[in-house]
């Protein structure tokens, strides 16, 4: 039970320490006049992340009859994630116009 409780905290701490430099993020991607809807979006992308990610893994399990395939997926499919925020690159904003 404990270990369970440890996976919560560590995922309730990355949580705390992830959210607010990608809701940073998203003004310095999108233009002031699209972030409403960018915001919007970025919502309705968690939700529905959090509803299909565990039944897909689920199949996934169940599909390959053992676990560490779609872990090792999972690893690849995070360090691909990485790289991909690593090449994000700012748009350049200009300052005479903000107050």
């Amino acid at each position: 039970v404990w270990m369970f409780y440890a996976c919560l905290a560590l995922g309730g701490l990355a949580h705390a320490l992830g959210d607010p430099p990608r809701n940073a993020l998203l003004p310095q991607l999108v233009p002031p006049e699209m972030l409403t809807n960018a915001i919007a979006w970025n919502t309705s992308r968690w939700q529905t992340a959090a509803m299909l990610g565990p039944a897909l893994g689920g199949f996934a399990v169940a599909a390959t009859k053992t676990a560490w395939q779609v872990y090792v997926f999972d690893a690849i499919a995070t360090v691909l994630f990485f790289v991909f925020v690593a090449m994000l690159r700012p748009r350049a904003r200009d300052m005479s116009t903000q107050i």
